[in-house]
């Protein structure tokens, strides 16, 4: 009877078990028994050490986000420094795919708003790309000014929403592929870079 008790125990201890993060000091479910993507969570752990706030979107997705100055494309300094340690992450992991959105605010016509959410993506690839991310594992779209972050009822709002979002997507079998491998395809209808026409 004891016995049976004990393997009950420890059943519920491996269910419901938590360990500490060394980065974090969080108190995090054991990795194996709720299926934690450990790609995910590696570069999850790498950003936010770099800085970059990251959210988790499901088991094997991860966003981010960068903001831009109205009517440019460019590139700051912060957000390249930023970048660098987005692509190291993603060079560790090499089956990773990455899905760049450009948006931009709702000032200025519809069409000056696609070409600059375009723009505004395409320099986010071209940089990953320029640090060793292959162009193979990442998609791109502009999405004009379509898809808000907040109202653009005020500077802030629209601060906000000149921005490029980054989809990164892990995958289980990621962790037995070596660098040489054959990457992932790009999720099926979002444009693969680099779109024809782009600078």
């Amino acid at each position: 009877m004891d016995r049976r008790w004990f393997a009950i125990g420890l059943c519920l201890a491996m269910v419901f078990g938590c360990t500490t993060d060394p980065h974090t000091g969080e108190r995090r479910p054991l990795a194996k028994v709720v299926g934690v993507d450990r790609p995910g969570r590696d570069i999850r752990l790498t950003l936010e050490d770099a800085g970059i706030d990251v959210k988790r979107a499901s088991e094997n997705t991860l966003n981010l986000d960068f903001t831009f100055a109205f009517g440019s494309a460019a590139l700051t300094p912060d957000v390249q420094t930023a970048l660098n340690s987005v692509a190291s992450a993603l060079n560790q992991h090499p089956g990773t795919t990455v899905i760049v959105v450009g948006h931009a605010d709702d000032i200025g016509t519809d069409r000056e708003n696609q070409r600059l959410s375009e723009q505004r993506a395409a320099n986010v690839a071209n940089y990953l790309i320029s640090r060793g991310v292959d162009a193979a594992r990442i998609s791109q779209q502009g999405m004009g000014e379509r898809m808000p972050k907040f109202p653009g009822t005020d500077e802030p709002g629209r601060a906000q929403n000149r921005r490029v979002e980054l989809t990164i997507v892990t995958h289980q079998h990621e962790q037995g592929r070596t660098s040489g491998s054959l990457p992932a395809k790009a999720p099926a209808g979002s444009r693969t870079y680099p779109p024809s026409g782009s600078q």
